[in-house]
């Protein structure tokens, strides 16, 4: 029982609305506008990866309301191209490959071992990874392979806008 509250908030945390409140946090206390560009573009290549993942592979979380629930509870408001988001939304959630609360935890790693370079700030990364990817598989959100192919992601995702933010 409590381990499965930790989970959960271990899992809110690494929610994406949780991770544009962190880049919105660093940017307010240390005003380095370079790192918060680099966090909001990485969020944004991590969700465009997966998503498209989730386009092309279909398979189902393990544990998750059915699509058909969730279209009546919360699909069903709004009319023409807001509709039709919502419910393409909505089937790309319940999809498991991959994990995208891994892969911003992996892009942010990413980010900071770039500017701080130290092996502390590595070795703490790779830990909250690490404690998320379980979290996830124990919630049965995800499982090894999607937590796996996310931190990859997030990696890759933190390294493209390190390139996109050098072009801009």
């Amino acid at each position: 029982m409590v381990l499965g509250i930790f989970m959960k908030i271990i899992s809110l945390l690494s929610s994406l609305p949780a991770f544009v409140v962190y880049a919105l946090l660093f940017f307010a206390f240390t005003g380095i506008a370079d790192i918060f560009w680099l966090f909001i573009i990485s969020i944004i290549v991590c969700t465009v990866i997966i998503w498209l993942l989730r386009l092309i592979f279909k398979g189902k979380r393990e544990n998750t309301k059915s699509i058909e629930q969730q279209l009546l509870k919360h699909g069903t408001k709004g009319k023409g191209l807001l509709k039709k988001f919502k419910d393409t939304y909505l089937k790309l959630e319940e999809r498991s490959f991959a994990s995208g609360h891994v892969a911003r935890v992996g892009a942010f790693g990413y980010i900071y071992y770039e500017y701080n370079s130290s092996i502390e700030a590595l070795i703490i990364f790779v830990c909250v990874a690490l404690v998320v990817a379980i979290s996830r598989i124990y919630l049965k959100k995800h499982n090894r392979l999607d937590v796996f192919i996310g931190f990859v992601i997030g990696l890759i995702a933190g390294y493209v806008a390190k390139i996109i933010l050098i072009h801009l």
